[in-house]
């Protein structure tokens, strides 16, 4: 895979223009890249590729994310 996954407490470090891939619950798997994020960091949006659409990911979402 792509090592270990960025905690929640350290998504400030990332930047709009990273690609990333996301897990969220069991069944949803995204690469894409991230297009905006909340001041706080608390929550980032990605543009999925291949027509995925835009998705929301909140701190406190079952959700893990890696840099690619």
């Amino acid at each position: 895979m792509y090592g270990l996954p960025v905690p929640p407490e350290q998504w400030q470090s990332f930047a709009p223009g990273d690609r990333v891939f996301v897990r969220r619950g069991l069944d949803t798997e995204v690469t894409g890249v991230i297009d905006m994020i909340a001041n706080d960091s608390s929550v980032f949006w990605v543009w999925g590729e291949a027509g995925r659409g835009r998705i929301a990911l909140h701190i406190k979402d079952d959700a893990s994310v890696w840099r690619v």
